[in-house]
């Protein structure tokens, strides 16, 4: 496993959270364990528990069920989505915002070491993991980059670091654009989309604006994340509109309970539109390459505004 930290580069690391390793991301790990102990399980995840401590168990009894539910969920469709670009033929996956995840030691598509996995992440973050999961052998080739995913030259540095863009690479930021600004999220899409050659995908998570208005249940998990300065500051209510204003037009964009991602997890059936009363939690996928891009872009430089 290789490792980089950039501090010859001159990147600002800037902290979202205060802690080294947040309470939020131990939180997220002992969902993951949480779900692996069922029988019933739609996750196994065999190094949550290890990687939430006691602290992110003790934490997760404070949430009800539902959270643990909507973290499996959350976990299980990026899975599938990895599995499915692996299995295609893909090779290099990068996840930006790694956090605790550990998807390089447990899916099991991964084995055989024909993929190279690359994490990056706050210097703080890829120390406790190194730390915890030291012993624990990861089933592909793994790199992790210690940089702000913000910064403008992560291109180069990990190339830098092996990464191939004649390659397809598929992106992933699970649980992280929600803790950025819309211009902020806007220009790592940009960088993404930039660099990514036909056959590419970035895959995100988002949540939608009406959340602090929903259940009681959830009005309780905003005011954590915001006692512990982790306030969502980047949400979408129309995601197929805010991905056509970056020229992307050729994306799958479900939701927590969506017919494809519900699993019968969830106090209201599996719908083709988000239910009204909750709130939505968005799964996107965004196929990406150059020449799309380029059409995409035309075309809507092109387009008549419509009548009324």
């Amino acid at each position: 496993m290789k490792r980089a930290t950039v501090d010859e580069a001159g990147v600002t690391k800037r902290m979202v959270f205060d802690k080294p390793v947040s309470d939020l991301a131990l939180l997220t790990a002992a969902g993951r364990a949480k779900e692996s102990e069922r029988s019933d399980r739609i996750v196994n995840d065999p190094l949550a528990r290890k990687l939430a401590t006691e602290l992110g168990m003790g934490l997760l009894k404070q949430f009800p069920q539902i959270f643990a539910d909507i973290e499996a969920i959350t976990t299980k469709v990026f899975d599938d989505w990895i599995s499915q670009f692996v299995a295609e033929g893909g090779t290099q996956v990068v996840v930006i915002g790694a956090g605790v995840d550990a998807r390089p030691y447990r899916l099991e598509i991964l084995r055989g070491g024909k993929v190279q996995w690359w994490e990056v992440d706050y210097e703080s973050i890829i120390s406790y993991k190194e730390k915890v999961l030291e012993g624990d052998m990861p089933l592909c080739s793994l790199a992790r980059v210690a940089v702000d995913i913000r910064t403008k030259e992560l291109p180069l540095i990990l190339e830098r670091e092996g990464l191939d863009l004649k390659k397809r690479i598929l992106w992933l930021a699970e649980g992280v654009f929600q803790y950025f600004s819309e211009g902020e999220v806007r220009n790592v899409l940009r960088t993404i989309r930039k660099i990514s050659v036909d056959g590419s995908c970035v895959l995100f998570s988002a949540l939608s604006n009406s959340t602090k208005s929903h259940t009681e249940q959830y009005q309780g998990t905003m005011v954590f994340l915001k006692d512990m300065g982790a306030p969502l500051t980047f949400k979408l209510d129309s995601p197929q509109e805010f991905l056509e204003t970056e020229g992307l037009v050729n994306n799958d964009v479900i939701f927590t309970g969506h017919t494809s991602a519900h699993y019968g997890r969830l106090p209201w059936p599996p719908a083709s539109e988000p239910p009204e009363g909750y709130p939505t939690h968005w799964y996107i996928k965004c196929y990406l390459g150059k020449q799309q891009l380029h059409d995409t872009q035309t075309a809507m430089r092109n387009r008549k505004p419509s009548q009324t």
